[in-house]
């Protein structure tokens, strides 16, 4: 499904949150995983022509950077919860740290996690 949905939007590039090193067969693409050891991570999935040079990660998955035809790509999976409170806040120096050699063309995405009150958030847990 995946492959299909590259192909049909003719996607060069696609940020990713994955839970394993390996998502599957994807022919004229090149997957970039970055998963830490809670089985969270980040990953970019490019077009095999692409270079992508420089990359860093974030041991614990939740981070990934690396260059591409002079723009920085940087996905990130900030950790959310009350629970991981200061998981989140250790976050900030790791995203400070991907973005230390950014130039002025930059890729940012990912699962910012940024429910900031409890009327825009769903289920039971506490922010």
């Amino acid at each position: 499904m995946l492959y299909d949905f590259l192909r049909y939007h003719d996607i060069d590039i696609l940020f990713l949150q994955v839970t394993h090193h390996d998502i599957g067969d994807l022919p004229g693409y090149v997957t970039h995983t970055n998963v830490g050891t809670t089985m969270r991570g980040t990953a970019f999935v490019t077009r095999n022509e692409l270079p992508v040079t420089n990359v860093i990660n974030i041991p614990t998955g939740t981070g990934k950077a690396s260059d591409c035809l002079g723009i920085t790509l940087i996905n990130v999976y900030v950790p959310s919860g009350k629970a991981k409170q200061a998981e989140r806040e250790s976050f900030k120096s790791d995203l400070v740290y991907l973005f230390r050699n950014a130039p002025e063309k930059l890729l940012l995405g990912g699962d910012f996690n940024c429910v900031l009150e409890a009327s825009v958030a769903t289920g039971t847990a506490e922010l």
